[in-house]
């Protein structure tokens, strides 16, 4: 965590303001260059310590700002709920190696008395992570900031970031993400405001583009980061819960749908998703199916939600779901008709093919088929017959 307080003040107190020496920088980007065995006359690194100056002292501008300026200009408002702010972008540079990590902060603060513009909350994210940080420190810095600046009641700051240092050398782990969370005042002392806690357990099969089996799945690159064999992804997945409950709410029996395109490899991002929540469902058991599939929960789609850049929204429709030994399927009126089965065994073709360690989001899953697979909604017109699928048991927890 290292000393100092939430402005990230040292020891002595605030560091005044002195800019960036973008000749120094020049000079030793020279020395690193000349030290790596590279000619820094050489065309392509002639403009790079200049290069490299410019961008440190856009990367590193928020060091010696005073955060707290941002929270001054506020307002007085009776309002006392929780104000959010969601999928704020960050990029920072992590001090160790100084080295990128770049995601999203959600940001909620429980007002007492004063509230301040919300593109201050998204200032405040950017101003801290344009400095030498590690995550956890960011966390809290928004969180004490919050607290601080406003007299807030409560603060809650959650960041779920990628971090370079582990994607592209060291371990060399793509995919992998670290979220952090701090609570401070009534988020922290009522156990209320704290996420619900939650476990479904259920069934769920998925159908896409790709002939089987799905590149997504086994590669020699990893889960998600192949192009699918198509170029891109059209996928649907289906959920249907046997049995759970979200902060009380019973949720067996219903089913949710989610549709997902992708133009290139998975991982990469670039998600345009739209969801369909059962309508026998309760506005209540929608609102809970919802924190649990967009990941705002917390749980394994949590995972998933970086990776979307365009959401379509929720629909509420009719969701029948049916198990047949080894079929799965799932039907919504005018969008989806969907039916997979197991492919046949080898040694024995009426043993499954069973996956392990291949979906980001089940250990374990069969390797089926699309026997009648059409999905038309939005701007999508699919045809899966006969491509790839899966279908799994499953239970999430999540609180």
């Amino acid at each position: 965590m290292g000393k100092g307080n939430a402005r990230g003040d040292g020891a002595a107190g605030k560091v005044a303001r002195r800019g960036v020496d973008k000749d120094a920088i020049q000079q030793a980007v020279l020395t690193i260059l000349r030290a790596i065995g590279e000619d820094p006359e050489r065309e392509g690194l002639l403009g790079t310590p200049r290069r490299i100056a410019k961008m440190y002292e856009e990367l590193f501008s928020g060091i010696g700002e005073d955060p707290m300026a941002l929270l001054t200009v506020g307002f007085e408002e009776k309002h006392k709920e929780m104000v959010i702010v969601k999928d704020i972008p960050l990029a920072s540079l992590c001090e160790h190696h100084l080295l990128p990590f770049h995601g999203v902060a959600h940001v909620a603060y429980i007002p007492n008395g004063r509230i301040v513009g919300i593109s201050k909350i998204a200032r405040l994210v950017e101003m801290l992570a344009h400095r030498p940080q590690v995550q956890e420190r960011l966390t809290s810095q928004i969180a004490d900031l919050l607290m601080e600046g406003l007299r807030a009641r409560g603060a809650a700051v959650v960041i779920d970031a990628e971090h370079f240092c582990m994607t592209m050398r060291g371990v060399k782990k793509p995919g992998s993400r670290v979220v952090t969370s701090a609570n401070r005042g009534i988020f922290r002392e009522n156990p209320s405001t704290r996420t619900p806690k939650w476990s479904i357990g259920g069934e769920y099969f998925e159908n896409c583009n790709c002939n089987v089996v799905c590149p997504c799945e086994v590669s020699p690159k990893g889960p998600l980061q192949e192009r699918p064999d198509q170029g891109e992804c059209k996928v649907y997945l289906v959920f249907h819960v046997n049995e759970g409950r979200f902060d009380g709410v019973d949720l067996a029996g219903l089913n949710v749908v989610i549709a997902a395109h992708t133009p290139g490899p998975m991982g990469q991002g670039n998600w345009t998703v739209a969801a369909y929540l059962d309508d026998k469902a309760s506005p209540k058991q929608q609102e809970s199916l919802g924190a649990i599939f967009t990941g705002a929960a917390g749980g394994p789609m949590s995972a998933l939600a970086p990776l979307i850049k365009r959401n379509l929204g929720a629909k509420v429709v009719p969701i029948s779901y049916r198990n047949e030994g080894k079929k799965r399927s799932a039907r919504i009126p005018q969008i989806l008709e969907a039916v997979v089965q197991a492919v046949p065994g080898s040694a024995n073709p009426e043993q499954e093919v069973i996956k392990r360690n291949a979906h980001p989001l089940f250990p374990e899953l069969v390797q089926a088929y699309g026997v009648t697979s059409r999905y038309t909604d939005h701007e999508f017109r699919w045809d899966n017959t006969g491509k790839c699928a899966d279908y799994t048991s499953f239970r999430w927890s999540g609180g």
